[in-house]
């Protein structure tokens, strides 16, 4: 990063997704990974389509936690502590991330992402449209940082 050079039209903003795990809906991840099969997992997997999803959906509604010696079943978005959480987290991410290059493409001059934190080096006036197009993408809280 140190030879890339923000334009004075530019400005860098970090974005951070609140509870990434929680925030992020079953119907979305599931909806995602439907449009992504025939690209990514018919390479990684014998198994068929139908069995796959059945699976997922299964995974997604068996997550439990004990507290204080009482049982709890999580009700919204992926399962914290599970190991499929972040791997699906990370595809929703890249779909999002191909959207907004898709939908801002030209206003964008560099874009990374890590876990739930990602920087954007942004056309100064796409940051109020940016951050309304995340926050309507993953219906949460998205804190922007802008330097």
């Amino acid at each position: 990063m140190k030879n890339i050079v923000v334009p004075d039209t530019h400005m860098m903003v970090s974005f951070n997704i609140v509870s990434l795990f929680t925030n992020v809906s079953v119907s979305l991840a599931t909806n995602i990974m439907r449009k992504r099969w025939p690209e990514l997992f018919k390479i990684w997997t014998g198994v068929e389509e139908d069995l796959f999803f059945r699976m997922l959906e299964f995974c997604f509604s068996s997550s439990f936690l004990q507290f204080e010696g009482k049982t709890y079943s999580q009700v919204e978005g992926l399962a914290m502590r599970s190991p499929l959480s972040p791997v699906i987290a990370d595809f929703v991410l890249e779909e999002l991330f191909d959207l907004v290059e898709s939908k801002f493409g030209t206003d964008i001059s560099f874009m990374t992402k890590y876990v739930d934190d990602s920087l954007f080096f942004i056309h100064k006036r796409i940051h109020g449209p940016l951050l309304n197009y995340l926050v309507y993408f993953l219906y949460t809280n998205v804190f922007m940082d802008l330097f």
